[in-house]
């Protein structure tokens, strides 16, 4: 475990030095999320996003700390956000996409993941992510075409291999 606590005083004297400082909000409520104190820690990612809406790592700490509050809307809605500024936001796709498992909506995860996916078209992780919440919607035709691109890439995948193998069961056995 990490020296939380010598990290929460360096961004407790950051911001009294300068209280607009929103990365250093960030920061506080980023050491808030790791010590597990989420009440807190939307404070200080809500104190961060005042200052600065277009901070993606603030959003996204909110979105964390509201999922972990068992705020699950407003949770979505600020991971949303997060990536609306910066699609490319590792942590806050990975949130969403998890967060989409537990609230079925596939659609807005679906579509932030193509978006990531027009800026890096080969990033298995993702492709492969994409491929699972297909497979999750039972759209099989669009999965294959996804494990298709994976495998083409990437022959030795064994998880996209797995994948594919249950599709081809699924998929005849909804057939049938």
């Amino acid at each position: 475990m990490g020296d939380y606590d010598g990290a929460e005083i360096l961004y407790q004297k950051a911001i009294e030095t300068d209280v607009r400082a929103d990365e250093a909000w960030t920061g506080l409520g980023s050491v808030k999320v790791l010590k597990r104190d989420y009440a807190r820690a939307e404070k200080q990612f809500t104190k961060a996003v005042a200052i600065n809406p277009g901070n993606d790592r603030a959003l996204c700490g909110l979105g964390i700390a509201l999922w972990k509050e068992g705020k699950k809307d407003e949770s979505f809605q600020q991971l949303r956000k997060s990536l609306e500024v910066n699609p490319e936001n590792m942590t806050s796709l990975n949130h969403l996409l998890q967060c989409s498992y537990e609230n079925g909506q596939f659609d807005i995860s679906e579509k932030h993941l193509k978006r990531y996916l027009d800026l890096h078209p080969l990033n298995m992780d993702v492709l492969f992510s994409l491929g699972g919440l297909y497979y999750r919607q039972k759209k099989y035709e669009e999965v294959r075409a996804v494990l298709d691109k994976i495998l083409m890439f990437k022959p030795d995948h064994e998880e996209a291999r797995e994948l594919f193998a249950r599709v081809t069961q699924d998929g005849e056995s909804d057939r049938s």
